[in-house]
């Protein structure tokens, strides 16, 4: 009796072990992003945005593991619009983008964050 409470506690410590760096490393990312999206509002260049682009790609390997798909596609959609207008240099348009981008990674946060409002 007494090893199967250990064991359960141990998986339940486990799970919500895994579930708080799978938010942090969210949360990081996204502040990251977001950061980086903002500076690009103020000065638009395909510099910044391939630094952004080659941010996105490195956090994407890992987000894919427990974020849906579904969700990441959104805000890769966004990047390439994003991206194709910065070369167009359509610079007019690009801070809708930007603030859907925006949106879209901080709904993802709000999203996976770990509180009642998602539980139930």
């Amino acid at each position: 009796m007494i090893r199967e409470i250990l064991v359960s506690l141990i998986i339940v410590s486990l799970i919500l072990l895994g579930n708080f760096m799978s938010q942090e490393y969210t949360k990081n990312s996204v502040e990251e992003l977001t950061k980086k999206l903002e500076v690009l509002k103020q000065d638009v260049s395909k510099e910044e945005f391939n630094d952004i682009y080659d941010t996105w790609k490195k956090r994407f390997n890992i987000l894919a593991y427990y974020i849906e798909h579904n969700e990441l596609e959104k805000v890769e959609a966004e990047l390439v619009v994003l991206k194709g207008k910065i070369e167009n240099e359509n610079y007019i348009e690009t801070n809708e983008n930007l603030e859907k981008t925006i949106f879209l990674l901080n709904h993802i946060e709000d999203k996976y964050a770990f509180n009642l409002q998602n539980i139930f």
